[in-house]
């Protein structure tokens, strides 16, 4: 049986052993990098909107490696997806 480490630094308990919960369903922008082509686009109307959705879609496009470019367009801001 293998022995269980805990440790505590700066009031968190750092521990091993412990096992991971098995996945959930693909969240949204999951689901949007799934359908979105290279050009395609999505359209956001505020910078904190644009940030959200921005960091949400490179995070889910990690795996596959895609690339997104935003910019300031009539309106508000956009986000396309490069690769």
């Amino acid at each position: 049986m293998e022995k269980k480490k805990q440790e505590e630094i700066g009031g968190l308990k750092i521990e091993s052993g412990i096992p991971m919960p098995k996945r959930q369903a693909k969240g949204a922008y999951e689901k949007i990098v799934d359908i979105m082509n290279v050009d395609d686009s999505i359209f956001c109307k505020t910078y904190k909107e644009l940030n959200r959705v921005r960091l949400g879609l490179i995070n889910a496009g990690k795996p596959k490696e895609y690339k997104f470019r935003t910019g300031k367009v009539e309106g508000g801001f956009r986000i396309w997806r490069l690769k």
